[in-house]
């Protein structure tokens, strides 16, 4: 009977696979090639592309005026990071979509990752590369929406 093996020999087999050096170079190409496409398209669309409903309301949340059932409009820890960002002076559309580029970049490496972790390092970085040049996983990067950083937390669990 082939029962499967416990998650603490997965995580020890995932460790073992990033502490191979060149495996780590090809990850880390991916991750800069994921995020060199990701800015690309970021500076090449312009703003046009940027929804700034959760900028504008993390800064009516600061000002005390986004109160009672009008919060419940939002995803909660994605307004909690944009007023923690707005609390900082970030608030130049340009570096949060920026930050949420990064996101997405990782996002191309956890998938890198898991797809290594579960089938092999070819069809890990053949799924990351995948997951880089994704059309829809690049503009969810460039839109200041939860999407992205739904996807990040998805594949870190």
């Amino acid at each position: 009977m082939n029962l499967p093996k416990p998650r603490a020999h997965r995580t020890l087999k995932a460790a073992a696979v990033i502490a191979d050096a060149p495996w780590r170079l090809w990850c880390a190409t991916l991750f800069v090639a994921a995020l060199g496409l990701r800015l690309t398209a970021l500076f090449s669309l312009g703003r046009d592309l940027a929804f700034v409903k959760y900028t504008v309301a993390a800064s009516l949340l600061v000002e005390g005026k986004l109160t009672g059932e009008r919060v419940l409009d939002f995803s909660p820890l994605y307004l909690e990071l944009h007023r923690l960002a707005h609390l900082a002076g970030l608030v130049d559309l340009d570096v949060l979509r920026a930050i949420q580029c990064v996101l997405g970049a990782g996002t191309c490496l956890l998938v890198c990752l898991i797809g290594t972790n579960l089938l092999g390092r070819g069809v890990g970085l053949l799924a990351g590369s995948l997951a880089a040049l994704s059309g829809d996983m690049v503009l969810y990067d460039q839109v200041l929406e939860p999407e992205a950083l739904l996807v990040f937390l998805s594949a870190l669990a």
